[in-house]
């Protein structure tokens, strides 16, 4: 499914490897396309043995166990690539340790839309294809995470559905509790916070500290938790998931919210080999908005 019109040449080559091609407005973001794709194959479902929904705004990271087997490998109806809620006060950011991990039985708390698997037993309920029929999609991005992302997570949690991601930092606390000053530090550093002001204000706060102030270590993991559950780990600790817990998605979006965002996106690129490795790295240089350094 396009959210834009596609040339004719790329029509062509889509064509080659699929059985339906979409193209639509782009009114709903990724739930309205989702939206259409799902309605236009409603009546097979039932038929299959999973649903794969994903889109364009992340890049796949290569492991050595692909994400695709890593789900196959779970039993749960309803799998996502990540998991957040968005919560946290900045003014009492040090008291993340008394929320962490967030619970998943919050009414926000939801699934990352970019990576979505659906099993068998929700493919055969009449009630997920009524979901998306009664699903209004508007072109206020707010309401199209409420209404879309938080709200197909929560239907599958609220219609009994077991449900699950393939990867979290649930345990991130006790992971920094473990780590050097230094190894904090550098942390910190390449975390990629969102557009949130408030947000870079505080971090200005944080990176002033001196690694030898006795309050150095709890301040620095304490902000890493916070900016964590504020903006989900899949965005803030993108190098540290990819690296360490052998996450498969690099967002796009902070290639054009600040430079730092840019620099840190462009350092995971990096590292990423071979041929995947080299068209992320050109897609990059393309990428029309993008934050290039001066």
């Amino acid at each position: 499914v396009s959210n834009l019109p596609l040339s004719q040449a790329d029509l062509q080559e889509i064509e080659k490897r699929s059985a339906i091609v979409i193209q639509r407005p782009n009114v709903g973001y990724d739930f309205g396309g989702y939206r259409d794709g799902i309605l236009s194959i409603a009546n097979d479902l039932h038929t299959f043995k999973r649903l794969w929904i994903l889109n364009d705004s992340v890049w796949y990271i290569p492991h050595s166990v692909s994400w695709f087997d890593k789900v196959r490998l779970c039993d749960e109806d309803f799998i996502g690539a990540s998991s957040t809620l968005t919560r946290g006060n900045r003014n009492r950011y040090q008291d993340v340790k008394s929320y962490w991990p967030y619970e998943k039985t919050h009414p926000l708390f939801h699934y990352g839309s970019f990576a979505l698997s659906i099993g068998p037993r929700i493919l055969s309920d009449p009630k997920f294809v009524k979901f998306w029929r009664k699903l209004k999609i508007t072109d206020n991005k707010a309401q199209t995470v409420m209404r879309g992302e938080i709200g197909l997570s929560q239907w599958a949690i609220r219609n009994g559905y077991s449900h699950r991601a393939t990867s979290n930092l649930d345990s991130l606390d006790l992971e920094l509790d473990n780590m050097s000053i230094v190894e904090l530090r550098s942390i910190f550093e390449k975390l990629i916070l969102l557009e949130s002001k408030s947000l870079q204000e505080l971090r200005d706060t944080v990176n002033s500290i001196d690694l030898d102030d006795p309050d150095a270590r709890s301040t620095l993991s304490s902000f890493i938790l916070f900016a964590t559950c504020r903006c989900g780990f899949a965005y803030v600790m993108a190098a540290y998931a990819i690296e360490k817990h052998g996450f498969h998605f690099l967002k796009k979006l902070p290639l054009r919210l600040n430079p730092d965002s840019y620099k840190n996106i462009k350092q995971i690129a990096e590292t990423v080999p071979g041929r995947i490795g080299d068209n992320i790295r050109e897609e990059i240089e393309s990428m029309p908005g993008a934050l290039h350094k001066s």
